[in-house]
């Protein structure tokens, strides 16, 4: 599957835990079972929260989007996405507000 049937494939997936309580972890699991052969990793809401320094503002559901977003498009593929790359995308998001 390439391009816009992965994408329809993949929401189909994500509107089928939509309607219980979704969660990441039933996704990744019923992705990762379907495509064996790739190594799937996703980042949530609260992997964002979780690095939320003392005296700053509430980490809110478009916040934690903005910096997802800004990982998504903005990380360093030579390295991928980790902690360090959210920490930096949070300050980044913080300092455009």
């Amino acid at each position: 599957m390439l391009g816009n049937e992965l994408i329809e494939h993949v929401m189909k997936i994500v509107q089928k835990y939509a309607t219980d309580s979704m969660t990441i972890a039933c996704i990744e699991k019923e992705l990762t079972e379907e495509y064996h052969d790739k190594l799937l990793s996703s980042w949530c809401y609260d992997d964002v929260r979780s690095l939320k320094r003392k005296g700053e503002r509430t980490y809110t559901d478009v916040f934690c989007q903005d910096v997802l977003e800004y990982v998504r498009n903005k990380h360093d593929s030579e390295i991928g996405i980790n902690w360090q790359s959210i920490r930096y995308a949070i300050d980044e998001v913080l300092e455009s507000d």
